[in-house]
């Protein structure tokens, strides 16, 4: 049942305030890839970019043809509006145009579809796609103000969009900031190969302080349970364990081999670029990890597991891998590669000492990251909360 509206409302079927052209894709014959050549194609949302289409392909022979200033509608999954088109274009099966009728302003037509997108994607239905057929959408249902009340609200709304735009940058840019921290926390911490080191300091290889590690296949004991720590189980961001796997023995992966005790530091040998590394809590002692990680285990005579922990993070690190990297298909490096990276090297003392900086400084980071986190999360929901209000008569 319709809700309630606002005095002077009233609820009408999408055909009795607008024309509809349903998308047909013409013969595949009349596509050209070169532009210049008839009208440009646009087959369902996946031809729009952040606002506008992108023409990619043009019709010499358009049938169904929208108009600037048409709304777009996509009809077959994703079902729900896309944009206002901008130029004279020819639209395939994907799409449908909605030509607004003088009794209905563009711009509130357009805030209507996207206030309901949620109940016109329901109206999808298929058993191979989910599809909005012509029927439902010419008979789906609309609030109607008058067209002076229209106007007022498009203009509030308008306004408030502006301004909810110009806060989502903000918040992602504040956001970006932040994200972008912890690397120049690093790059200050870490000397780069070739720099001078401080008095003190030395270049080693990551082998030279770090010792061997053991092989265990949990299907030796088939009804003994244990964790297993895969890359999927690696938060790339945090860089924490934070979704390991209960496994039975006798349900072992092929890859789960290596034993993991508390201090180690593991990295991913596959795409070393997004830098799936982390290091190993007392709660995954004596686990097992993929083959898909070198495990290094630290000789704490030498190195501080945490000050190991920050250099696999450094960029220096990231990128050495990454430059080592072999086979397009399989992109990945051995664990002789991970071990035979320098890494720059100060007595103990001071190892404790940069940990317990990098400590504070990445705390600091994170809450900093989860403010902007909620801020950008707060000005997204937005939208949304506006056109509720503008829908129950309330701006």
């Amino acid at each position: 049942m319709d809700k309630p509206l606002p005095a002077g409302w009233r609820w009408v079927r999408l055909l009795e305030v607008s024309s509809i052209i349903m998308g047909q894709s013409p013969p595949g014959s009349t596509y050209r890839k070169t532009s210049g050549e008839g009208l440009p194609f646009f087959q369902g949302k996946a031809d729009f970019g952040e606002r506008y289409p992108t023409v990619t392909t043009w019709c010499v022979e358009p049938t169904r043809i929208a108009e600037p200033g048409d709304i777009l509608i996509s009809v077959r999954a994703p079902v729900g509006p896309t944009n206002v088109a901008n130029c004279r274009c020819c639209i395939g099966r994907g799409l449908a145009a909605i030509r607004p009728s003088k009794i209905m302003e563009l711009d509130f037509l357009l805030f209507s579809l996207k206030h309901f997108e949620e109940k016109i994607t329901q109206k999808g239905k298929g058993s191979t796609f989910d599809a909005i057929r012509k029927d439902d959408l010419i008979n789906f249902r609309i609030p109607l103000p008058p067209l002076d009340e229209q106007r007022r609200i498009v203009a509030m709304l308008n306004e408030k969009m502006a301004a909810v735009q110009q806060s989502r940058q903000a918040a992602e840019e504040q956001l970006r900031a932040v994200q972008a921290l912890p690397a120049a926390y690093l790059r200050q911490a870490f000397p780069q190969l070739g720099q001078p080191l401080p008095m003190g300091w030395r270049w080693v290889r990551l082998g030279e302080v770090c010792d061997s590690t053991n092989i265990k296949d949990p299907r030796k004991e088939p009804n003994t349970p244990f964790i297993y720590v895969d890359i999927s189980s690696i938060n790339k961001s945090t860089k924490y364990i934070d979704n390991p796997q209960n496994i039975l023995g006798i349900n072992a992966p092929s890859r789960a081999r290596q034993l993991i005790k508390t201090n180690d530091v593991i990295v991913s040998t596959t795409r070393p670029n997004l830098n799936a590394v982390a290091l190993i809590s007392p709660e995954y002692n004596d686990q097992i990890c993929s083959t898909g990680f070198c495990v290094l285990r630290p000789q704490l005579d030498f190195i501080s597991p945490i000050f190991l922990y920050y250099f696999v993070q450094d960029e220096f690190f990231v990128s050495t891998l990454s430059d080592l990297v072999k086979g397009a298909l399989y992109p990945a490096v051995t664990d002789n590669d991970v071990r035979d990276v320098f890494i720059p090297l100060p007595p103990l003392d001071e190892q404790r000492r940069i940990v317990a900086l990098l400590n504070e400084k990445m705390a600091a980071v994170q809450q900093a990251r989860q403010s902007a986190e909620e801020q950008l999360c707060a000005v997204q929901v937005l939208p949304a909360a506006y056109l509720r209000q503008a829908f129950a008569g309330e701006l």
